[in-house]
């Protein structure tokens, strides 16, 4: 994988790698026009018949296709990985750029800073790479200066400086780099080497995502959404989002699911739409989708009621971390709904949600603790747990803490108190649940 074109975000990194291709310097015109062929099919994921025309211009010499052919076989795309292919043909495109007569022209300086950066085809060296990268850079090569920019903001082969990577990244979003705006547009959003600018922020948004930036897309819908930087529009965010998720954004896919199904943005209410994007989303493996269309299965809501199958689809969720889709498996485990009955499965699940901080996980928990259900009874457990439900006022927990209180004695109620103490420091808060049901 590519390490240097990357996504970052200021809140949560975006590091999704993409390696941009110049305009081949060597060989016929007609090997030319069939790479670029080959390369427009590869940005448009038809891999196979990019991979055919890759392999007729990597063997006629062109460096750019080499790089293309060994990544294709490095990442998998249009046939399986095949790690001594990649490594063969990284470094014949290595030793291709290296002997090229072109050597200050800035792709082929960009190229061979990319495979140093990477180690592909050569030992990975950040200072060659940096270089590399600085002299493409200095003669104005959009894509050199964003790589340069990334450089700069992780701090990788330099000495970390935000205001830097923005002047970098200024550059390169002036000659329309799409990666650039976005990430520039993220810098003034977080104030991270420039003013913090909502308005700025929008404006290169709406630049990348005119580019069809889905990401950029993705990040307007939400300021729409929440009304950052903009007046609250959940139309224009519902435009945005269906705009992301056309191209494959699984968190696009993911929120016009949420408005699908509740029939807001101006949405007529589709639950049936809603299942689609919810299983589009979930099968790029997003959690918090997978804990949603579980919850469709589960309710029968534009899909035939299956138990097993949500079982599944929360398990997925729950496996990735996600905090309702832990709790929803734990109620199927407690509950035998979709799944056979398993008491100590569901104090499994019911405490790792728990220890993210659900109110409803941590109540469960209690009761399950006062019952001795899949666990030892343990009324100083019990009252620990439902200690940290009451806190976050959650349902009747203050009510049954009270009849705790009054059914313990004085040791096991301070206890009790202590071990509410120490588990609330090791509780890892996530953001607010998402899709939680049930009692």
């Amino acid at each position: 994988m590519v390490a240097d074109m990357k996504r970052f975000a200021s809140i949560g990194l975006f590091l999704a790698a993409s390696v941009m291709l110049a305009s081949c310097g060597s060989g016929s015109r007609r090997t030319l026009e069939q790479y670029e062929a080959a390369k427009d099919l590869y940005d448009q994921e038809h891999y196979e018949a990019a991979f055919e025309g890759f392999t007729r211009t990597a063997e006629a010499g062109i460096p750019e296709a080499q790089y293309y052919l060994a990544r294709m076989y490095d990442e998998g795309e249009g046939r399986p990985k095949d790690q001594a292919k990649a490594t063969e043909w990284y470094a014949k495109a290595f030793t291709t750029f290296s002997a090229s007569a072109d050597q200050d022209k800035p792709q082929t300086q960009y190229y061979l800073g990319l495979m140093y950066a990477d180690g592909t085809g050569i030992a990975r060296d950040d200072a060659m790479a940096v270089g590399l990268y600085r002299k493409a850079a200095e003669q104005g090569y959009s894509k050199a200066q964003y790589n340069l920019g990334l450089r700069y903001f992780h701090g990788q082969g330099v000495i970390q400086d935000y205001s830097k990577a923005a002047e970098l990244f200024t550059a390169s979003a002036e000659q329309g780099f799409s990666m650039a705006q976005f990430n520039l547009a993220l810098m003034h959003y977080g104030g991270m080497g420039v003013a913090q600018d909502s308005g700025k922020t929008v404006e290169l948004m709406e630049r990348a995502a005119a580019q069809d930036d889905p990401k950029a897309q993705y990040f307007l819908g939400n300021m729409y959404n929440q009304g950052i930087g903009v007046p609250q529009d959940l139309a224009k965010a519902a435009g945005w989002y269906a705009k992301a998720a056309l191209l494959g954004d699984a968190q696009a896919q993911y929120n016009l699911a949420v408005l699908y199904n509740q029939g807001l943005g101006g949405l007529k209410e589709d639950a049936a739409k809603a299942v689609e994007l919810f299983r589009k989303a979930a099968e790029q493996e997003l959690p918090a989708a997978q804990n949603h269309l579980g919850i469709m299965f589960d309710l029968g809501r534009g899909v035939e009621k299956d138990a097993s199958v949500a079982t599944e689809w929360f398990r997925k969720g729950a496996e990735g971390g996600q905090i309702d889709a832990q709790y929803n498996l734990g109620l199927h485990y407690m509950s035998g709904n979709g799944i056979a009955m398993d008491e100590s499965e569901a104090v499994r699940w019911f405490t790792k949600a728990a220890m993210q901080g659900s109110p409803d996980a941590q109540y469960n928990l209690g009761l399950m603790y006062r019952k001795g259900q899949g666990v030892d009874m343990d009324l100083a457990q019990s009252y620990a747990w439902i200690s940290l439900a009451a806190n976050q006022n959650y349902r009747q927990s203050t009510a049954l803490l009270v009849e705790l209180a009054n059914s313990l004695s004085e040791e096991e109620v301070t206890r009790g108190q202590m071990l509410s103490v120490d588990l609330a420091t090791n509780i890892r808060l996530t953001t607010p649940p998402t899709g939680k049901y049930g009692q």
